[in-house]
């Protein structure tokens, strides 16, 4: 997962859910992992949502530390695949899921948990919010998981905070803050590098040309840099090249 290869990654976890059959903490730790990957837009994934309600349900009753930090975050996931990017056509009308869900989770969060499962918690809640909540609301979200992600020493979620934050500031209109945070983006990477930062990147990148007028730039972006990374990640077979 680190490396990229997402498909590989799916398939390690799926070994190690079905090697720790009988044990449902391990699995729901494989399960959470899994919950990662990408999604097709406008579609719900009931498969990887029987998947995370099933791994739930086994974990009933078990009062122990770690496992409420996995409810945590198995509901976390089960807020952002039963709402993000989802027309009201096809999404959950399940009062338990979704946008309730996800502020549910935030206010069940102690502050004193574990850092990386509070990244795992607000990033995904954040997702889960995304559709329908306003940008303040979500960059508060993002806000917390910059310092939670600082706070994990966690290269991953730092890249994914960055752009959480970049987004929120550019929709609130701080444009010079989130300018800042692009290009904090970019030295992270130097130093932390993932397959999906240039694509991550490029996206931000395109965003500010648009925003400043820029329109020959982006449209450089779109139809040369942008348009070799998506030839790369399909050839490697990473899913975000068609989202």
């Amino acid at each position: 997962h680190s490396a990229g290869d997402l498909p590989a990654a799916e398939l390690a976890y799926r070994r190690g859910f079905e090697a720790a059959s009988g044990t449902p903490r391990w699995q729901a730790v494989a399960a959470i992992q899994i919950a990662r990957r990408w999604s097709t837009p406008g579609q719900v994934d009931q498969e990887l949502l029987h998947l995370l309600k099933r791994c739930r349900h086994a974990l009933v009753g078990d009062t122990g530390h770690q496992t409420a930090a996995l409810l945590l975050q198995l509901d976390a996931h089960i807020a952002h695949k039963s709402t993000m990017a989802i027309g009201a056509d096809v999404a959950t009308t399940d009062p338990g899921q979704g946008p309730a869900l996800a502020r549910g989770t935030l206010a069940a969060l102690p502050d004193d948990c574990d850092p990386g499962v509070r990244c795992e918690v607000l990033n995904e809640c954040r997702w889960g919010l995304y559709d329908q909540a306003s940008p303040a609301e979500l960059l508060a979200i993002s806000t917390q998981l910059h310092d939670a992600a600082i706070s994990a020493q966690s290269g991953y979620f730092r890249s994914e905070s960055l752009v959480a934050l970049a987004i929120d500031q550019v929709r609130l209109g701080q444009i010079r803050r989130a300018l800042s945070v692009v290009e904090t983006h970019r030295e992270h990477l130097a130093h932390s590098p993932r397959m999906l930062g240039t694509w991550l990147q490029g996206t931000l990148d395109t965003l500010m040309d648009l925003w400043r007028g820029d329109f020959p730039a982006a449209a450089d972006r779109i139809f040369g840099e942008a348009q070799r990374t998506v030839e790369q990640l399909e050839a490697s077979r990473v899913v975000p090249a068609g989202t």
